[in-house]
């Protein structure tokens, strides 16, 4: 197969093309500078998350790159680091790690530090660990924020944490906007003061209860360990009961399923006598009335000892039937002498 010459040449051109803009692109992403630099060394007691071609700033501004990071045998670690050649360094340039953002990520930022900058640093020269800090631990710093950020939305929390971010890392601008966060929580508490103080009482008044019967507590304590204790150590037994409950239980559904139908027609035929005791209700009061009445006269006469103080010598008994006039039953006599006339 042949190809023609401009063909071939278009082709060409378009590989060259596209390799210089995806080099192009792979050194802009990997921030690979090609130009000269100017290497210098910082020692650092501790440069936790500092890590390899990451951005030296001065001013806010990328004026170099983290070349390496290795301990050093007398302890701390060394950490190259190269600016652009000809920028000059103050010899009392102070080097720190400060946070890109809340992920974690560092960067080096370098400061004129305090003293006279007509003394420029040397290339190649080291700063001591005396002006070095490194990176504020957030962890324990946020740790101590633990029950104020339980108060919080997420958003507040998020807001808080780059204000606290800003203000270790010297921007005190921030400070205004991280004491509002603070002073708005703070004056949530105070809107709901007369609440806590209340609960506050509460509880002091059941710890103090608690403490005037702490013996009892323990003995309270003790008791329900000794429980737990035995049924941890007879749980066969429980288990058993338990199985022999569902079979009772079983066993009673069933009783109750069996005797259902009739049990259904005794509760209807007490409904009718309810209602026929309910349509006699002033006749039923007269008579229960009566019933009290004539109780409470028996009493009067049974009072001593385990008798009665008279002797029934003839009973005859009027039957009122409603609706009737009623009728008398015929006179029963006794044969007790006492009861024929004339005995004492």
């Amino acid at each position: 197969m042949r190809f023609k010459t401009s063909t071939l040449a278009k082709v060409l051109v378009f590989v060259v093309v596209t390799g210089f803009l995806v080099t192009l692109v792979g050194l802009t992403f990997s921030q690979v500078r090609v130009e000269k630099k100017d290497t210098y060394r910082a020692i650092f007691s501790n440069a936790s998350g500092l890590a390899s071609n990451v951005d030296v700033r001065g001013s806010g501004v990328s004026i170099g790159s983290v070349k390496s990071i290795s301990r050093r045998d007398a302890g701390g670690v060394v950490v190259t680091f190269t600016v652009k050649k000809g920028l000059r360094l103050p010899e009392t340039s102070e080097a720190r790690i400060r946070y890109a953002n809340l992920t974690g990520d560092r960067y080096l930022e370098l400061t004129p530090g305090d003293g006279p900058r007509d003394r420029v640093l040397r290339v190649g020269a080291t700063i001591p660990e005396t002006r070095t800090k490194p990176a504020l631990e957030l962890d324990d710093l946020f740790a101590g924020f633990d029950p104020l950020m339980q108060a919080l939305s997420p958003e507040e929390v998020n807001e808080l944490s780059t204000n606290i971010l800003a203000v270790t890392q010297g921007e005190a601008g921030a400070v205004k906007s991280m004491l509002a966060n603070v002073g708005s929580f703070t004056s949530g508490l105070a809107e709901r003061d007369e609440l806590i103080g209340s609960v506050i009482t509460e509880l002091s008044k059941t710890l103090t209860t608690l403490d005037g019967r702490k013996d009892e507590f323990d003995d309270l304590l003790v008791a329900l360990s000794d429980l737990t204790g035995k049924v941890r150590d007879d749980r066969e037994a429980f288990g058993k009961a338990l199985s022999q409950f569902s079979a009772l239980g079983t066993d009673i559904g069933d009783f109750i399923e069996a005797i259902r139908p009739g049990l259904k027609a005794n509760i209807a035929q007490l409904a009718i006598a309810a209602g026929k005791l309910n349509d006699d209700e002033p006749y039923l009061r007269q008579v229960l009335g009566v019933a009290k009445q004539a109780l409470m006269r028996g009493g009067r006469l049974g009072g001593n000892a385990s008798q009665f103080n008279f002797f029934l010598c003839s009973l005859r008994v009027k039957v009122e039937v409603p609706g009737t006039a009623g009728f008398l039953t015929p006179n029963l006599f006794a044969s007790d002498d006492r009861c024929k006339k004339g005995a004492n």
